[in-house]
């Protein structure tokens, strides 16, 4: 068994599967809505101004349109797999354009490798996404519950998907 298909982090895959489709779903809805969400080993947080209603709307269309097969709902441009990725590629590619001489001369060369880097890292996100931060292995997966709560002004919903 490979590491992506332990069962922990399998789990931890689809549930980001379904958090990704699920703020698509509620962005294609409400276009200019900002959302964060967060995934978790019971499911996903979704952080932002939306009912609880919609929500669970918007989970159980995320549910059946990625099990007919719209792989590409699983996938989002500002998931934090891209932020991480563009930070990763950004300094990597300002270390090895920096080199051990003359530094200063270098700083256009280290600027114009870490811009080339971060438009690199969007489309690489879906890729890094789609094959290993998510999975559409959802046979069974149903919503078991959303609990919304208010944390510093915010609203949380606390969303738990189940087996079976």
């Amino acid at each position: 068994m490979s590491f992506l298909e332990n069962p922990f982090i399998l789990r931890l895959r689809v549930n980001h599967a379904v958090e990704h489709a699920t703020i698509n779903v509620l962005t294609e809805r409400r276009q200019g809505l900002s959302l964060v969400g967060r995934t978790t080993a019971r499911g996903f947080a979704l952080y932002g101004p939306i009912s609880t209603q919609a929500v669970r709307e918007a989970v159980e269309e995320g549910l059946t349109r990625l099990k007919a097969g719209e792989r590409d709902l699983a996938l989002h441009p500002h998931c934090g797999t891209g932020l991480a990725l563009a930070g990763l590629m950004a300094g990597l590619s300002a270390f090895i354009a920096m080199g051990a001489r003359r530094r200063l001369a270098r700083i256009p060369l280290v600027v114009l490798a870490s811009t080339a880097a971060v438009v690199m890292a969007q489309p690489l996100s879906f890729l890094i996404q789609e094959r290993m931060t998510t999975s559409t292995q959802l046979a069974g997966l149903r919503l078991a519950s959303i609990r919304p709560e208010r944390r510093r002004g915010r609203t949380v919903h606390w969303v738990e998907l189940a087996q079976g």
